[in-house]
């Protein structure tokens, strides 16, 4: 048999049945992973050892599913309910909803809310989709408010980087427990919290007691200006 090393003093591991002369052969063994589906893509968890890739099987292993070719690291993300692309993501980046990131308070009849309603178009994970130019629709949500009362630049508009930013909105009748619903086609409508719309020259949140009050401190204003319009003026000579 071969001796147990060879001339550069390696050992021979293949015993002297594989002897091919005075060196021993080196292999070096690659890892290779079961591609199924032929994506291109290998299946983490059936590997092979070969010197070059035995057929189906490719050096990758991302492959979340080996037994479907549209799903894999390279595959686009859609509407299904699937990791399509191998995230650990489901539906990730598909718009599906509207949310009110800014949305208004109590407010006077005629007069532009104080804070404009603002949406962000957002896919199931919550996060706005940033591609999306979505076109936004808000009215008075029915059954809220006052009957027949009118919302006023309610007029679509146009999401930029999946934002949409209302501006100069308001509502023509005083009334209570308004509410405003935000919709686009094929995504799910986002309805603002209640708030109340007062008669014009009401001031939100003033009480018939804060009323009384200001009422006071006009009047003793009013008695001080007079008292001091008619006070002696001094001439100095």
């Amino acid at each position: 048999g071969a001796p147990a090393t060879d001339q550069r003093g390696v050992a021979r591991p293949q015993g002297a049945a594989f002897d091919i002369g005075a060196f021993e052969l080196e292999v070096v063994l690659t890892t290779f992973f079961r591609d199924a589906d032929a994506d291109g893509f290998g299946d983490p968890n059936v590997s092979q050892q070969a010197i070059g890739a035995p057929a189906g099987f490719v050096l990758d292993n991302t492959d979340c599913n080996d037994g479907d070719e549209d799903i894999n690291p390279g595959a686009p993300e859609v509407l299904d309910g699937i990791d399509n692309n191998c995230n650990g993501q489901v539906d990730e980046g598909i718009a599906v909803q509207l949310a009110f990131v800014a949305q208004p308070g109590d407010t006077i009849s005629g007069d532009p809310f104080g804070v404009q309603p603002v949406l962000a178009i957002q896919d199931g994970l919550g996060d706005t989709v940033v591609s999306s130019s979505a076109a936004v629709t808000i009215s008075i949500t029915a059954g809220t408010g006052k009957a027949g009362a009118g919302l006023s630049g309610s007029a679509p508009v146009n999401a930029v980087n999946g934002i949409a930013t209302f501006a100069g909105l308001s509502i023509d009748t005083a009334g209570a427990a308004y509410s405003l619903t935000a919709t686009s086609p094929g995504l799910t409508d986002a309805t603002t919290t209640a708030f109340n719309v007062l008669a014009f020259g009401a001031a939100p949140g003033i009480t018939d007691i804060g009323l009384w009050v200001l009422f006071a401190a006009f009047a003793a204003l009013f008695v001080l200006l007079v008292v001091r319009k008619r006070s002696p003026q001094r001439i100095s000579t």
